[in-house]
């Protein structure tokens, strides 16, 4: 599953054009004919998250991609940090 959302350590184009659509949808099925208030949350966030993405992808940041230090360093690097003062 992972495979097929993400790609290149960023949410597929495909998957944040449906996120942002869906969510749309929601938010505006809830405001016209649901009224229940808690599907518009759920629309807007997952409209969000859609955006954001898109936005990340843009700026070329990729949050999903595997660190690039060794698993601990940073736990070491804030222990010696914090003796040095």
């Amino acid at each position: 599953m992972r495979d097929w959302f993400i790609r290149d350590g960023s949410i597929r184009m495909v998957c944040q054009f449906i996120l942002t659509i869906f969510g749309v949808a929601l938010i505006l099925l809830d405001v016209k004919i649901w009224d229940t208030g808690w599907i518009y949350l759920v629309g807007l966030v997952l409209a969000g998250i859609g955006g954001i993405s898109g936005k990340a992808t843009a700026l070329r940041i990729k949050p999903f991609e595997d660190a690039l230090y060794p698993p601990g360093w940073l736990a070491k690097e804030g222990r010696r940090r914090r003796k040095r003062w």
